[in-house]
């Protein structure tokens, strides 16, 4: 009987609490997923309510962590979680992979290809074996878009940097930086970015509620998506506030000079009427029209608030 490893050599170990037994091995392959985000994930894989997971998380500049063993299934695809091996990686469906990125997930499947028989292949066959997408399990998958056109297509990319990898070589792990070192600036820069992504975490774990008695197959909002749920808050903040300018400058422009011309003519009118222009009138229909044109006149005078009422939501 084969033995397949439970960990994979350049990464760092960091479990995570969503995982569970029965995946089929050897895998079928491996599925490089976009984490529209930035910053590890291990804050939100383990949060009792995200109930999501991946094997790996793969960062720009190479660096690796392990959530889950490789012989457990992670909860990464739904329906395909059985057969394959998934790592989520740093960035957003319109950002191409780094440099960084491409030599490790080349080196992943590599060393996939030697633990696991995985074939020089790219698939989009659910049922098929080699480096696959999330997006190609349809509905039954969660019926994502995952990764995206962009990584996607760099596949070829990864497999022929894999291929290139004769023999395989033991994957890399990340130098430690000594406690006394200096932080350069693109460290620095890192963990600002990182403690960013861990306080959208947290907000966004106010923002999303598991349901009680929710199965694992039950996908709430993605931690990854609350930057672009703010981002499309700010935008549309923004865009309000455009409308609300321009709403203001058309009350005290043109709808102020139509306004004031209106109580012009009202008063004129009232002059005219004061004026005897409707002797010889019936008194009381005369009575009836001056009382109209002081109505006028009065809500003219009065101050002026608006009430905006807004219509159906647009469809996104």
């Amino acid at each position: 009987m084969t033995t397949y490893p439970a960990r994979y050599p350049g990464a760092t170990w960091r479990p995570v609490p969503h995982h569970s037994p029965g995946l089929i091995l050897p895998p079928r392959g491996f599925l490089p997923h976009v984490q529209m985000g930035r910053g590890s994930l291990l804050g939100w894989f383990s949060n009792a309510r995200s109930g999501v997971s991946s094997h790996l998380w793969l960062g720009y500049d190479g660096e690796l962590e392990q959530y889950v063993d490789l012989t457990r299934k992670a909860w990464a695809e739904a329906a395909g979680n059985p057969y394959w091996i998934s790592c989520e990686c740093e960035g957003t469906a319109a950002e191409d992979y780094t440099p960084a990125q491409i030599a490790r997930l080349a080196e992943i499947y590599r060393w996939g290809m030697g633990v696991y028989g995985w074939p020089a292949e790219v698939t989009d066959d659910p049922n098929g074996r080699g480096i696959g997408t999330h997006r190609m399990g349809g509905s039954a998958w969660g019926g994502h878009d995952c990764p995206g056109d962009l990584r996607a297509n760099r596949r070829h990319d990864i497999l022929a940097a894999a291929v290139a990898l004769d023999p395989p070589t033991t994957p890399i792990k990340i130098k430690e930086k000594e406690a006394d070192m200096p932080l350069t600036d693109a460290e620095m820069t890192t963990i600002a970015q990182r403690a960013a992504a861990e306080t959208l975490r947290a907000l966004w774990d106010q923002m999303c509620e598991r349901p009680t008695g929710a199965s694992d197959s039950w996908y709430p909002p993605r931690q990854a998506h609350a930057g672009a749920v703010l981002r499309r808050g700010y935008e549309m903040s923004g865009a309000s506030l455009t409308a609300a300018s321009s709403l203001e400058q058309f009350f005290v422009g043109p709808f102020a000079e139509w306004s004031a011309r209106i109580e012009a003519a009202v008063g004129e009118l009232r002059g005219l009427l004061d004026g005897g222009a409707l002797a010889g009138a019936d008194p009381a229909a005369a009575a009836s029209i001056a009382s109209r044109l002081d109505a006028l006149l009065e809500a003219f005078a009065a101050p002026r608030a608006y009430t905006l009422t807004p219509g159906p939501a647009a469809a996104q």
